[in-house]
Order: C-alpha cells, then structure tokens, then sequence
C-alpha cells in the first residue's frame, strides 16, 4: 500500500471528488483549473450531469481508480460515515493508501474513523466560503480551509489549500462546532437578517427590488467600516446612541411580530453588552431585558 507519499514537497496526488453539489461543483472547476492537480473523477448518482461538464463520472466509489491519492467527500453530514466505510472497502479492495478529506465544518476527521482502520488517512478540510455551484478557482482566493486530521493527511490538506490560493488553519475537533458557527452567523443567518430588512422595507411601501437596491450601499459600507475601522467604527443606531425612545417605538412597531421583537432585543442587547461600561446605560438595558421571550 504504497501508491500515496503525502510528503512535505506539497505534491498532489491523483484526486476523485465524491459529491457534486455546489461545493462539489465549485471544487471541480477549481481543481481543473490549477496547474499540476489532477481531478481524475467524480462520484455522483448523476453521471450526465458530470460529464456533460467534462468530467469523468464514476457511480461508486468502490469504482474509483486505484491510482487515486486523495478522496473529497463534499457529501452532506449525514452521509459522512457511509463514504467513510465505502473508502475503506475500496481501500481493502485496492490494496491503495489514500486520504478521505471531508468538507463538513463542524465534523472532526473521527467520522471518517473506518478509513484508518484500513490503512488510509481521515482529514477535515473545509473551506470557509459559501459557494453556489457556479464558482472555479477565483472563489477560493484569500479563503481559510479549516482543517484537521492525521499528520499526513493535514501535509496534503495544507498543500491543497496553498494551491488553490487560500490560507490554511488547524481547527481541532473540540473547537470545530465554533468555527463552524461562526459561518453560519456570518453567512446564512446575516441573510436571514437581510430577508428580515426586505420584509419591514415591504411594509414601508417598498416593492422587493427597491428594498435590495435600498439596502445594498448601506450593507455594504457597513462591512466596509467594520473591516477598516473595527466593531465601534461601524456602529450606529439607537442603541449606540442611547435612544430609549426610539428603541421603545420599534419594540411597540414589532409588537405583532414576537419573533422579530426578540431577534431585535437579543441582538440589542449583544451590542449593549459589547459597549465600555460608560457607555452600557441602565435605561436601554432595562427596556431591552423588559421584552418578554415568547
């Protein structure tokens, strides 16, 4: 079982991609596009889909050639265990080393614990990104892959992510559900929030396109100001300013709206509690804890 030499020369071997959803998608493009990595093929239950865009589709992994280095499981979480089992079948069958990378955030490499029992290597390797399918190379530029995993996989993992052109960082399992939440909250709950200012522009006479049009300069100055002058440079609003009587007329403006009414009190009161102790006042603080959890 000598066909896989992750060594620190940051070589890529032979990679099959296990999954095409959108991160699949965009791993595809990507790896296509970098100089010296092969993608030698994609496991998918639609192979037309995959080679109608070029690729060699592959119906099992069991079927993956045996010069194949590295495995990307872009599964979903919860078929994370049956791919691990299926590699080391394959690894079994082969008599081939290989590293079985899954691309779950808040998953350690122990899911994927069947592959080093036959022989082969379990990594972590997520890409801190949100992808939609359409993207290649450029969308891993600057990035963090969040990995994690065995000595020899992590060599391989980090030599990826160089490749692609995104900074790699060891996240060990203990932490990994922060890391992952993180994401979440920068990602799929702001655009929650974002729906969330959609609706309430609607309600003040704003068809949905003028609501985006609306809202995109001042989403995208504040995350201008938070990234070039930090937390308290990019605040403002009535909490900052210690408006009690504006803040009362958007409770009482929610009233009919219990969810919104706490997501904006919770929300509140994390900005509350992230300003100096001078600047935390007593009246906000007693408005905000007033709004009943329902």
């Amino acid at each position: 079982m000598d066909n896989l030499q992750p060594a620190s020369n940051g070589i890529i071997p032979k990679i099959a991609i296990v999954g095409y959803g959108r991160l699949g998608k965009a791993l595809a493009r990507a790896l296509s596009e970098v100089e010296d990595v092969l993608l030698a093929g994609i496991v998918a239950h639609k192979l037309d889909n995959v080679e109608r865009n070029g690729y060699r589709g592959f119906s099992s992994i069991g079927e993956l050639p045996t010069d194949i280095g590295m495995v990307i499981l872009a599964v979903p979480d919860s078929s994370l265990a049956g791919c691990g089992v299926d590699v080391s079948n394959w690894i079994a069958a082969k008599q081939q080393r290989v590293v079985a990378a899954h691309t779950a955030g808040a998953v350690s490499s122990e899911v994927l614990e069947p592959v080093r029992a036959a022989g082969g290597y379990a990594l972590a390797w997520h890409p801190f990104q949100t992808f939609t399918g359409r993207e290649g190379w450029e969308s891993f530029q600057g990035i963090t892959v969040g990995l994690e995993g065995d000595d020899e996989a992590v060599v391989m993992g980090m030599a990826l992510a160089v490749r692609l052109g995104a900074k790699a960082a060891i996240v060990p399992p203990e932490t990994r559900v922060f890391y992952h939440l993180a994401a979440v909250f920068g990602s799929s709950l702001m655009v929650a929030l974002l729906e969330v200012a959609v609706d309430l522009l609607d309600r003040g006479g704003f068809t949905r396109a003028e609501a985006l049009k609306t809202l995109r300069p001042l989403v995208d100055k504040t995350l201008a100001n938070y990234h070039e002058r930090g937390f308290f440079g990019a605040l403002t609003g009535p909490v900052v300013r210690s408006d009690a009587a504006t803040v009362a007329r958007h409770l009482q403006a929610l009233d009919d709206f219990p969810n919104l009414e706490r997501i904006y009190s919770l929300l509140s009161r994390e900005l509350l509690k992230r300003l100096p102790p001078d600047r935390r006042f007593d009246e906000l603080a007693t408005l905000l804890t007033k709004t009943p959890d329902r």
